[in-house]
């Protein structure tokens, strides 16, 4: 495998470091924000305190995969929809 090539697998690696991507509280964002809820009317479907789902929003904590899957629940999106994140 070329260097160049490396380079580029290294760097889409870097960006799924953790549980999610690192666009993903932006996205979360916009798909709240188009299910016209606010982030405690939110929190509140998810069952979750208004500060966890904050914190998600803004990046500094990760949903677990229970959170994510009830999120894909509330929403009432396909899956394929809530992970396609670009």
């Amino acid at each position: 495998m070329d260097n160049k090539l490396k380079q580029l697998i290294e760097a889409e690696r870097m960006k799924y470091t953790g549980a999610v991507p690192q666009n993903f509280s932006k996205h979360l964002a916009r798909l709240r924000k188009a299910s016209n809820l606010s982030q405690i009317a939110f929190a509140e479907k998810l069952g979750i305190p208004p500060s966890t789902y904050a914190n998600w929003e803004q990046g500094r904590r990760e949903p677990k995969i229970f959170d994510l899957l009830n999120i894909i629940y509330v929403l009432d999106i396909d899956y394929e929809e809530f992970f396609d994140i670009t």
